[in-house]
């Protein structure tokens, strides 16, 4: 058995956070379930391509690195400078940063728990903490506080 392998995930196990890889080079021979090395949750598919780590003594004990670019898996967007996270599999939710600004594209909206603060909060170019209205006899109204 080698080290480094490359397989596909067979069968996922959700709740533990482990999954099967078919070696298909090797008669479509089966690992038991091993981990994903993981610092967040975000299981791979059935058939995904990903880099497996085993021990030395056999396919038995090991880690699953995980997917990595190939043919049936380029990035959705490139180049220097840019981080993408991608939060759905089909790429329409996603937080990306480039040139020091931040976007967050959550087509179902977006649900805070808890406080937000900020200190500037613009909707369609117009500030919301100094936006001024006139009024009927020309005067104009006060910013929010």
């Amino acid at each position: 058995m080698d080290t480094i392998r490359i397989g596909r995930i067979s069968a996922i196990n959700y709740t533990d956070g482990t999954a099967r890889i078919v070696y298909t080079d090797r008669d479509n021979a089966v690992t038991p379930e091993l981990p994903l090395l993981s610092a967040e949750y975000c299981m791979p598919k059935v058939d995904d391509l990903v880099l497996v780590l085993h021990l030395p003594t056999g396919a038995e004990a090991g880690v699953i690195l995980g997917r990595f670019w190939c043919d049936g898996n380029r990035p959705r967007e490139s180049g220097p400078g840019l981080y993408r996270k991608d939060l759905s599999d089909d790429g329409t939710c996603y937080i990306k940063c480039k040139d020091g600004k931040i976007e967050l594209h959550s087509p179902g909206g977006v649900q805070i728990s808890g406080a937000l603060t900020a200190s500037e909060i613009a909707a369609g170019g117009k500030s919301l903490s100094s936006h001024t209205h006139t009024n009927s006899r020309g005067g104009t109204t006060s910013a929010p506080n």
